[in-house]
Formats: structure tokens, sequence, C-alpha cells
């Protein structure tokens, strides 16, 4: 099976969760150092599937 390169978040338009994301998705394109660290622990989270929530989770609530 080949990883996947993208996801699709489906949610309703100018909902809280849409701004959040947007709002994620601006911050890690104005912080590169930000961009890294997450790429970084979605990289070791791989190996950690049932982690990847709760500790992604918890790194973007740190970032907010």
């Amino acid at each position: 099976m080949l990883a996947g390169t993208s996801h699709l978040h489906i949610c309703e338009y100018n909902s809280t969760e849409w701004n959040e994301k947007c709002l994620f998705r601006d911050y890690l394109r104005e912080n590169l150092h930000a961009a890294n660290e997450y790429a970084s622990l979605k990289e070791q989270l791989k190996s950690h599937p049932k982690m990847t929530l709760r500790m992604a989770s918890s790194y973007i609530f740190l970032l907010l």
C-alpha cells in the first residue's frame, strides 16, 4: 500500500472547525520552524498510529 500524500477535510464553510483549520494552516505557512516541527512530529507518529491523534492535538494546542 502506498502512503498518502494528502488529506481531505470536509467541514461546513465558515464554521468554527473551518476557521480553526484555516488558522492552523496559515500559521504553519508563516512559521517555517513550527511547520518543520509539525512535519517531524507527523513522521515520528507514523510508527505509533494509536498515539497520533492525541499527540498531534497536544502539539497543535501548544502552538495556539
